[in-house]
Order: C-alpha cells, then sequence, then structure tokens
C-alpha cells in the first residue's frame, strides 16, 4: 500500500449474467478494468478473469 498511499477504484458499471458477474472499474492511474466473477450452483466465486486497459 506504500506504493499507492491514494488507492481507489471507481465502479463504473456492473453486469449480470446468469453464470457470471461483470464489474467494470477505473483503477490506479485511471486505467479502466473489467474482471468477470464467475458463479457455481451456489452463487460462489469459483473463477475470476481480470481484463485491463493497454
Amino acid at each position: 500500500m506504500s506504493k499507492y498511499p491514494d488507492l481507489k477504484f471507481t465502479l463504473r458499471n456492473t453486469l449480470l449474467c446468469v453464470v457470471s458477474v461483470t464489474l467494470y472499474f477505473t483503477s490506479v492511474s485511471d486505467q479502466s478494468v473489467a474482471e468477470v466473477l464467475f458463479l457455481d450452483e451456489h452463487r460462489k466465486i469459483r473463477r475470476v478473469f481480470a481484463h485491463y486497459s493497454c
């Protein structure tokens, strides 16, 4: 945390599907990020893919 003392994330959008949730947000240095959280039959997170802007 010392590298980013003012670390914050700004949620831009939330996208829902039957087996996943995608969180679209702005991260460090105003970088866009989309995290896709895949859910199992008990609605527990089982896998996460993170996509970062280039």
